[in-house]
């Protein structure tokens, strides 16, 4: 059985040099769970996870695949998506054992657009065929995309990641509006995004679950995005699967940084210009 498990926590963030002692924060914050007033060092979002609260979450429900032709197929099923003894439980299932193996290759599926959450590449309407298969994973993700958006802060989530060939869970903070486009256009953060693979080299060095990847990710196209600037790897030889960890970032308008149990893995500082920083200057494209 392969799962990740998840407990969430947000508290609003204190302007640089300041001391936490009820006054005003630099945080914003909107949605319908948002609270109305806050001040630094407040606790603005938590869930423990008792159940799956709809005032605060939405069930992830697309084929699209991630928008990068991804395998999985983002449904609103207790079967992938559940809550046991206060941990948010997502574990993946193979669409052939709901539906037969025929139909990756035959079937079609439509999901009605007041459920679908991601449009774009056939997510909400998809025909298999023998060149473009249904998404052959079946899993879960929640989002709070109309419910609670955050600017600055400081988040921290313990989870527990899977092990597993070609598992892929990760952490993201997208945009409440993709303003610039859709991924990578408008950017997102994620903290962490971990291989389930056991044995996946690079040369001679491990990058599969043996390794947490933090980073912003964001560019002019599709075809130029940043994969390298301000993107952290720490290790364990043992994997980050081996028990829960807190993953935890803080945001300010001038850093964030990233902490696995409490200990520093990377830094981004916003300086003058994190497009610069990037190395997109060169690519020709509008910033």
């Amino acid at each position: 059985m392969i799962e990740v498990f998840f407990v969430l926590s947000i508290v609003a963030g204190v302007a640089v040099g300041q001391q936490c002692s009820c006054s005003p924060t630099i945080t914003t914050i909107s949605g319908t769970a948002a609270p109305s007033n806050i001040l630094s060092g407040d606790l603005i979002f938590e869930d423990n996870f008792n159940n799956i609260d709809l005032r605060k979450w939405r069930y992830l429900n697309s084929l699209s695949g991630g928008g990068t032709n991804e395998f999985q197929w983002y449904v609103n099923d207790s079967a992938n998506v559940f809550t046991t003894e206060g941990n948010l439980n997502i574990r993946p299932t193979l669409t052939a054992d709901v539906f037969g193996e025929s139909f990756l290759t035959n079937g079609r599926v439509v999901i009605p657009p007041s459920q679908c959450t991601a449009t774009w590449n056939n997510g909400c309407d998809k025909q298999g065929t023998p060149d473009n298969i249904i998404n052959p994973i079946r899993t879960g993700g929640l989002e709070t995309k109309n419910t609670f958006s955050f600017k600055y802060g400081t988040v921290e989530v313990r989870a527990k990641f899977p092990s597993g060939d070609w598992q892929r869970p990760k952490i993201w903070l997208k945009p409440r509006r993709d303003v610039y486009g859709l991924f990578p256009l408008s950017g997102a953060i994620y903290h962490p995004a971990i291989r389930g693979n056991r044995n996946l080299l690079n040369g001679n060095t491990q990058v599969g679950v043996q390794q947490a990847a933090s980073n912003i990710q964001f560019g002019p196209s599709s075809s130029v995005k940043n994969n390298v600037f301000g993107r952290f790897t720490p290790k364990r030889a043992n994997g980050f699967d081996d028990n829960f960890r807190l993953y935890k970032f803080v945001w300010t308008p001038t850093r964030i940084e990233f902490f696995i149990d409490n200990i520093s893995v990377g830094v981004i500082n916003a300086g003058t210009s994190l497009w610069n920083q990037a190395g997109f200057a060169s690519s020709g494209l509008r910033n």
